[in-house]
């Protein structure tokens, strides 16, 4: 996991085909346009809606973005 420069998120930079981010103690994967959460990095994770998930992870530099789409963002 690396830090997202500038914020209390850190990602996945090895992943291909998902996003996947740390924000505190919580776990979002961005798969296909969908959120998803966690406790664990090891899953599972179940979706959730974008209001659900924290603005800190929603709002990552494009930089730290391979994987959403525009409904992502909310």
């Amino acid at each position: 996991m690396k830090s997202v420069r500038g914020s209390s998120v850190a990602y996945a930079e090895d992943l291909t085909g998902v996003d996947l981010y740390r924000y505190r103690s919580e776990w979002y994967l961005m798969e296909d346009g969908q959120w998803f959460h966690s406790d664990s990095w090891k899953g599972p994770f179940l979706a959730v809606p974008v209001s659900q998930v924290p603005s800190a992870v929603r709002n990552v530099p494009v930089l730290y973005r391979r994987c959403w789409q525009t409904s992502a963002i909310g």
